[in-house]
């Protein structure tokens, strides 16, 4: 069965995507555990995860944004494909450079050396090319390549966490070690694909403006959690509370990866043919539903047990941040962001994008007065809800009703089901 799936791996790019993902959330949940239960303090583990946090925020350009655009106007980004290694290194360099700088000013919150933030910056500068260089390599069929260095780049980043783990290296040691990882893996993808650098303004200018178009809603979409993850240091100034919220907002393994990769799966098909589209995005979320509704049901009832066992005690308050976040997982089900994609309705998707954007700002400063840390995740959640709400509505007013691409049964009744596991698992174990 596991050679079957191997096979399909190099024949099929929707699989290979899944794995490229899946490998990434395995090793991030590794990083974790292997973090929680080691000598780091929790103020150096708020550190690491506030680089993860501005990584993402990075790469809601590059590895949603340009694929989605990718994926919807795929031969003309197939010819300008040479232009991709000038504009992602001008681009993740300029970004990278100024997060670098919000790293610096903001180190008086955790315990952070010149070496950890200069090796933080270059983490996030090859991070962030190396995630959408290795999607271009898939969406380019190159996928035995992409399999490869996806297994060797993370088989080596697992070797450097088993020396973080032993106390062999430091938290500066891991950082760096990730870096070159990355860059090699740069290098090797851009070698595969014989790209020239290529300095025209003009035609860079040109591919900005396409992605800008596709990739604002992803954008502003990954500016959230590192809205909370500023909030926190600025409402309470202790990385140490960072860590506490990162680990009970931490999504379960491989649930995104999967949602993600069907929602650009569905994207090209969508473009071509939208009633066609629209009918197998229904049918084939239905089967993931009801496979990731169970596992959800599971970590809902039983997050007071499994948090403190594979994280340890020190983030027994992670446990009701965790389950609250939680309730967001049926707004994954609902695949209206990619139809509007589709459709071509960018603008005001980008607009519902910046609506809940501020909306989660807003209701977090207000909540977090009110309920501390478990504030900032309810108002995120409510502003996951209002921001299908709104796009399922515009999409409604367009003649494109929910249930022709949305199995919306199952996921109110998983919703339900999740806020009833919720208060049952409440009273049993804290109560």
């Amino acid at each position: 069965m596991m050679v079957r799936y191997f096979k399909q791996i190099f024949l099929d790019s929707v699989q290979a995507l899944q794995f490229i993902t899946a490998c990434r959330q395995l090793l991030l949940l590794c990083t974790a555990i292997i973090m929680a239960r080691s000598s780091l303090s929790m103020s150096q583990i708020g550190f690491y995860e506030y680089i993860l946090l501005l990584g993402n925020g990075l790469s809601g350009f590059w590895v949603n944004g340009m694929i989605q655009a990718f994926l919807a106007d795929k031969e003309s980004f197939r010819i300008k494909l040479p232009i991709y290694s000038s504009l992602l290194f001008l681009l993740s360099m300029l970004l990278a450079t100024l997060l670098g700088l919000i790293l610096w000013i903001q180190s008086e919150f955790y315990e952070s050396s010149a070496s950890q933030l200069i090796m933080a910056i270059a983490f996030l500068l090859f991070q962030v090319i190396g995630l959408v260089s290795e999607q271009l390599l898939v969406q380019h069929m190159k996928l035995k390549l992409s399999f490869w260095i996806t297994l060797l780049s993370t088989s080596f980043i697992g070797i450097a966490l088993i020396g973080l783990w032993i106390g062999d290296i430091s938290l500066a040691d891991f950082i760096a070690i990730q870096a070159v990882v990355y860059f090699v893996k740069c290098f090797l993808i851009f070698s595969a694909f014989k790209l020239q650098w290529i300095c025209n303004l003009c035609e860079i200018l040109e591919v900005v403006r396409k992605v800008m178009k596709y990739s604002l809603y992803f954008v502003i979409s990954s500016l959230q959690p590192l809205i909370d993850g500023w909030l926190i240091l600025w409402l309470t100034g202790q990385a140490q509370l960072l860590a506490v919220y990162r680990y009970g907002a931490r999504e379960i393994p491989f649930l995104p990866a999967f949602s993600f990769s069907l929602g650009n799966a569905s994207l090209p098909l969508l473009v071509q043919n939208q009633n066609v589209g629209l009918a197998q995005l229904k049918v084939i979320s239905r089967s993931l539903i009801i496979k990731q509704s169970a596992i959800a049901f599971v970590f809902m009832f039983l997050a007071p047990i499994i948090i403190p066992f594979v994280f340890s005690k020190r983030f027994e308050e992670s446990v009701l941040l965790f389950q609250i976040m939680l309730l967001a997982i049926p707004t994954r089900w609902v695949y209206s962001s990619t139809v509007m994609s589709a459709c071509g309705y960018q603008s005001f998707l980008n607009r519902i994008a910046f609506i809940e954007l501020i909306v989660n700002a807003i209701l977090s400063i207000v909540l977090f007065y009110c309920l501390g840390l478990y504030g900032i995740a309810l108002g995120t959640v409510i502003a996951y809800l209002l921001d299908k709400i709104l796009s399922v509505y515009y999409l409604s007013r367009r003649g494109i009703a929910l249930n022709s691409y949305c199995n919306i049964n199952l996921i109110i009744m998983s919703f339900v089901v999740l806020g009833i596991l919720f208060v049952i698992s409440h009273q049993i174990f804290v109560s």
